[in-house]
């Protein structure tokens, strides 16, 4: 009777237990089914915002396209900028140079890249506030996004020592009396061209326009006897006007340029001409904010180094950096003024 007893209390233990443990919740599976496992809203998603994610780029090369020939001013600036930009980001910035068509082959080609922050643009006034609007081509200004301004610089309007004239009064009062006067500028549709315009238009002198590919070719038609007047950027003259190769009778700033601080400007002699050069950093239009913030934040630390200071300094040219929304305000304020000139060419 006792075992008998002993055998169903024994029974009973193990049913007891058998059911405590299908009861139990559990994490898994044993051959039936699984019980699904509660889950709070920061495991799911639930009603907590999302992170952003984070972006891993640069992760390769970055092209730099310079829409003007090696060894320029542009040219320059780019590899400037390419070394200590690259540097900063951890990947290298190759320049690309695409000349021609006065800068709109390199602007057009970097318009039709994939717009992914691993191309970027050198834009100069002329192949992007210009050459659109006289000139069929693939892009407008709105055709990019702004990385920020490296620098701007003022037109001068030169002449060589024999030419009879110490001053724009007496500059305009010559080409009066001979009309047809030719001038130079570094390309066809360049900026320098239409400020020239826009001065014809101002003081009603009629010239003829000659068209080279580069300041330098312009320098060496000067110093060679070629061509008696000129327009170009300060940085293109101050070597030559330090040595009295030729004069400046004014220049396009609004106070003394310090590149060429004895060339006077053309407000102080009574002309409402002013106009800048500038040179900026661009990319195709839409790249992820992420990605472009990245390019300008690496782009500004780069403009306020030494390096870059020194390496401007050294070629005569001012660092003028402007943020993206500086650069984009000035850009398009610049582009309408370039309009008008050109519409009232079209209409005279």
């Amino acid at each position: 009777m006792k075992k008998a007893f002993a055998l169903i209390l024994s029974v009973l233990m193990v049913l007891s237990l058998a059911a405590c443990s299908q009861s139990a919740p559990s994490g898994g599976s044993s051959g039936g089914q699984s019980t699904p496992s509660q889950s709070t809203p920061s495991q799911s998603g639930g009603t907590d915002a999302a992170e952003p994610a984070k972006v891993d780029f640069p992760t390769k090369t970055i092209t730099l396209i310079c829409p003007y020939a090696a060894g320029g001013q542009s040219d320059m600036i780019c590899r400037t900028v390419a070394d200590k930009m690259g540097e900063l980001l951890g990947q290298t910035i190759t320049v690309v140079n695409t000349p021609g068509a006065g800068g709109s082959v390199g602007a057009s080609q970097a318009a039709a890249e994939k717009n992914d922050g691993y191309t970027m643009f050198m834009c100069s006034a002329g192949n992007i506030s210009v050459v659109p609007y006289c000139s069929e081509v693939s892009y407008t200004i709105d055709s990019f996004d702004m990385i920020g301004q490296a620098t701007d610089t003022p037109f001068c309007l030169v002449v060589s020592n024999d030419f009879p004239a110490e001053n724009v009064d007496e500059f305009v009062a010559y080409v009066k009396e001979h009309p047809g006067v030719n001038f130079g500028t570094p390309g066809a549709n360049s900026s320098q061209e239409m400020f020239m315009h826009q001065m014809e238009q101002l003081t009603g002198i009629e010239m003829t326009h000659v068209p080279y590919g580069g300041g330098s070719e312009v320098n060496a038609a000067l110093l060679g006897g070629h061509l008696e007047v000129a327009c170009l950027c300060t940085t293109d003259v101050y070597a030559n006007l330090k040595d009295g190769l030729y004069k400046v009778l004014a220049v396009s700033s609004e106070d003394t340029d310090p590149i060429v601080p004895d060339a006077p400007t053309f407000i102080s002699q009574g002309y409402d001409l002013t106009c800048t050069c500038y040179y900026s950093i661009l990319v195709p239009a839409g790249v992820e904010e992420a990605v472009i913030k990245i390019l300008r934040d690496a782009y500004a630390e780069t403009m306020a180094t030494d390096y870059v200071a020194d390496a401007f300094k050294s070629m005569g040219i001012p660092v003028s950096y402007l943020s993206a929304e500086e650069t984009s305000e000035k850009m398009h304020k610049v582009t309408e003024e370039f309009k008008a000139i050109i519409d009232g060419l079209n209409n005279a």
